[in-house]
């Protein structure tokens, strides 16, 4: 499993194809939220092709965890190789990249 921490994403936007996955559920992601495609992790299984076509998926959530744990679960059932962890998740990006992201 590929980690990056938040400050690093930029550079890896920067690659053509690649774009951050939210897998918060609705009312986290419309209570705030940075440029990102919106699934939530309990209809990943229902975009999986649409994942597969990008060239690099950095997925998060609020912590990390729910990232971790299906970053994990897409690589290790599904055979995804193209996924990348934000570490900590918004918190650690509010905290490294934006303090102007409100996440209370």
């Amino acid at each position: 499993m590929l980690r990056i921490c938040p400050s690093q994403c930029g550079d890896i936007l920067k690659k053509k194809n690649t774009v951050i996955l939210d897998i918060r559920e609705k009312f986290e992601y419309d209570a705030y939220h940075i440029k990102s495609i919106h699934i939530p992790m309990a209809n990943v299984s229902e975009h999986l092709e649409e994942l597969k076509k990008y060239n690099q998926v950095i997925v998060t959530c609020q912590s990390g965890r729910r990232a971790e744990a299906l970053v994990n679960y897409l690589e290790t059932d599904y055979g995804f190789t193209n996924l990348i962890l934000m570490e900590g998740g918004l918190l650690s990006w509010q905290e490294k990249v934006d303090e102007s992201l409100s996440t209370e």
